[in-house]
């Protein structure tokens, strides 16, 4: 879709998301939409990421490509938080986008809860270093229906910092 300027193009692009994203999609890739967006956008450009707190991982590669973008374009990171399983109902049906449904048995030991849940937190820690060194705005949301309040919200930060 080309890059247009104004609400009415933000709202299509984000509705046109919305639309495209389901259980089906392809498993997501950050590192290669970051890397395609360094090769296809050549003018200075609003680049916005909207993931989950974990994402992009925290690695070498996630770093350059965020340094590259943050160099050349306002980059805002918009995460969105997943849904802890281990706080719903016993019986409820967890899909992972990525690794697909998640056994009752795992949702429901303590033990593996709190592991993970510290995995997790050192994760989005490690992924807020990484975009603090470079500058990126962001901002966190526990659900998608706050992303555009929350975008607005990074874009009024970033026009105080600039």
């Amino acid at each position: 879709m080309p890059a247009r300027s104004g609400n009415a193009h933000a709202e299509t692009v984000m509705r046109r998301i919305e639309e495209d994203i389901t259980l089906s999609s392809p498993h997501s890739d950050v590192p290669k939409l970051l890397a395609r967006a360094r090769t296809v956008t050549q003018r200075r450009s609003l680049i916005v990421i909207v993931t989950d707190a974990t994402q992009p991982e925290p690695t070498r590669v996630s770093d350059d490509l965020i340094k590259s973008l943050s160099v050349r374009h306002q980059v805002i990171q918009i995460s969105v938080a997943d849904i802890d399983p281990t706080s719903l109902d016993k019986g409820t049906d967890v899909v992972d986008v990525n690794e697909g449904p998640l056994p009752d048995f795992l949702l429901r030991d303590d033990q593996l809860s709190g592991e993970a849940a510290n995995v997790m937190a050192m994760r989005r820690a490690a992924v807020t270093q990484m975009l603090d060194k470079r500058g990126v705005i962001h901002v966190d949301v526990s659900s998608s229906e706050e992303v555009p309040r929350a975008l607005m919200r990074a874009l009024e930060r970033g026009a105080h910092v600039r």
